[in-house]
């Protein structure tokens, strides 16, 4: 039982740690991707109000503990992380009984965060043998000021007129909020400059759509009867299942493509990988950056099958190996699979 539950933890930790920057760990691991960053922003804003009316050392701990929640919770909630500290200070130097005190706080407010970063670069090197695996995109960004919205850049001027004008009228809860706006403003500013501008939280991160895994399926088995499909990212973990289970059977997810790993854990069988159009989140995953963009350009010992709307489904040329009086020795698909999971990230 309890290598079970080590088992359970370490796929739960590579699934959290082989995703994208947009896929943060925390969302990940506890399986709510969608609402525990929001829910974390409202702590994190209704400890700051509280503190803000009452300093309390309880209250601040609070919000010093959303904030490095909120570190772990992806691009679309960095901004905000950053914003909240740097209007901390403001906010202790106002207070006569906090002022004295301020490296202190501010201490207290950034430990857990440097811990938390800490922690997801060990655990990367620990799992991933490469602690900045999750950053591993960044050298394929460049960018482009034509992305930045104007209507962006006129709110994040409005916002900055609004904290000097409340700073000059002494109105410093105005100005620290206002600052704040201005400084998350700023943040998805660049993130825009970057193409990453679906990282806001009131759009719509797009990507590719689900894969028709019914399609996929059937064009393996005419094919080929040992097949075997890995489908590439996130995007890929939500496609239905197929009604056949012997179907289901020829897909497994691949989070951390490394196409000669897969050769050799599956050897004997017909590989097959299914890769995401790149755009949107899916632009940041492993198959993108790895292989230079795999699903235009494609790599080495991988032929070209059949596109599945958003998908390419590509096959990799592997020689076949000859034992037992030369009949082709096939491994079960347990055996291959687990040794793939151990590698994949999976």
């Amino acid at each position: 039982m309890a290598l079970e539950t080590e088992a359970m933890w370490m796929s739960v930790l590579r699934q959290a740690l082989v995703g994208s920057a947009f896929h943060a760990p925390l969302p990940r691991m506890l399986g709510e991707p969608r609402l525990l960053g929001p829910v974390l922003l409202l702590t994190a804003l209704a400890a700051f109000a509280l503190w803000s009316r009452r300093p309390r050392l309880a209250t601040w701990t609070l919000l010093s503990f959303c904030l490095a929640a909120l570190l772990l919770c992806g691009l679309p909630f960095i901004g905000w992380c950053v914003a909240l500290v740097a209007v901390l200070p403001a906010f202790i130097a106002s207070k006569r009984e906090t002022r004295p005190r301020t490296g202190a706080l501010m201490l207290l407010a950034a430990a857990p965060s440097v811990y938390a970063i800490l922690c997801w670069l060990l655990l990367s090197h620990l799992i991933l043998d490469d602690a900045i695996y999750v950053w591993r995109f960044a050298p394929r960004l460049t960018f482009d000021t034509t992305r930045i919205g104007r209507w962006m850049i006129g709110a994040a001027i409005a916002a900055g007129v609004v904290s000097a004008a409340s700073a000059v009228m002494r109105r410093r809860a105005i100005c620290a909020v206002s600052i704040g706006i201005a400084l998350y403003l700023a943040w998805t500013s660049v993130l825009s400059g970057f193409g990453l501008g679906w990282c806001a939280p009131w759009r719509d991160a797009g990507g590719a759509a689900r894969p028709d895994k019914a399609a996929v399926a059937a064009y393996v088995r005419e094919r080929t009867p040992w097949g075997r499909v890995f489908v590439c990212g996130y995007s890929g973990l939500a496609a239905k299942p197929c009604a056949d289970e012997a179907d289901e059977a020829l897909f497994v997810p691949c989070l951390d493509l490394r196409i000669d790993v897969l050769r050799e854990a599956y050897a004997g069988q017909d590989l097959f990988i299914l890769v995401p159009k790149p755009e949107g989140p899916d632009a940041l995953e492993s198959c993108v950056w790895r292989y230079d963009d795999l699903y235009s350009h494609g790599a080495q010992r991988l032929l070209f099958a059949a596109d599945f709307g958003d998908w390419r489904l590509y096959q990799v040329i592997s020689p076949r190996r000859v034992a037992d009086g030369g009949n082709y020795k096939r491994r079960n698909a347990h055996g291959g699979a687990a040794s793939c999971r151990a590698t994949s990230g999976w």
